[in-house]
């Protein structure tokens, strides 16, 4: 296994300052996000996705230094009903089509949470897979096979177009996906591309 290091991280230094205190660390697998929640400090993705050249400056950054993307991160909620969501697919299909342009392979982001209904202006986060009472069964059905299951069918089918394989996400409190039986629950729906992100963090501020 190859642990990579996430870049936001080191956020407060510019973009070749950061390469280089990895390199100090001896760290040679970097993850850089491009949106959602993260303001994207080190990727420029709109620049990016616009212009060859400002693409091969940036690949040239980090492979002259024996660095590698081992991943693009986009968490964040694509399945809110707001305009959050709204912003947040966006942010994801643009770091497809980045993915694509850089030869990245790896996605990491979040499930998302939907509301709990259509009528709903909110996510809801229902903890326990339940058959009574029948409202929470109703409006878990909603989320999966009415939301999210749609959702990410649609999104592997365009990141395999982008020559993405495979998607870690974030095993995260508050979204649809967050613990194994959830995250099996949308792999047996979707397909093998979903997987799990290991993140340490987590573990430490989960106690």
């Amino acid at each position: 296994m190859k642990l990579s290091f996430c870049t936001d991280s080191l956020g407060h230094l510019p973009f070749e300052q950061m390469l280089d205190k990895l390199l100090e660390l001896g760290v040679y697998g970097i993850e850089m996000t491009t949106g959602g929640w993260s303001a994207a400090p080190h990727v420029p993705t709109a620049a990016l996705l616009e212009s060859a050249t400002r693409r091969q400056q940036f690949l040239q950054a980090i492979e002259s230094r024996g660095m590698t993307i081992a991943a693009l991160n986009v968490s964040g909620n694509p399945l809110d009903p707001g305009e959050l969501g709204q912003r947040h697919q966006q942010d994801t299909e643009n770091a497809l089509r980045l993915a694509g342009e850089l030869g990245v392979k790896k996605i990491v982001m979040m499930s998302g949470l939907p509301p709990a209904s259509p009528h709903d202006t909110v996510p809801n986060w229902i903890t326990y897979t339940v058959s009574w009472p029948p409202t929470l069964k109703n409006c878990l059905d909603y989320q999966w096979n009415e939301v999210a299951i749609p959702y990410w069918r649609g999104l592997t089918e365009r990141a395999t177009a982008c020559g993405v394989e495979k998607f870690a996400l974030e095993n995260f409190s508050s979204m649809l996906v967050w613990n194994p039986e959830t995250l099996f629950r949308l792999r047996d729906a979707v397909g093998p591309m979903v997987g799990m992100n290991l993140d340490p963090s987590h573990l430490i501020w989960m106690g």
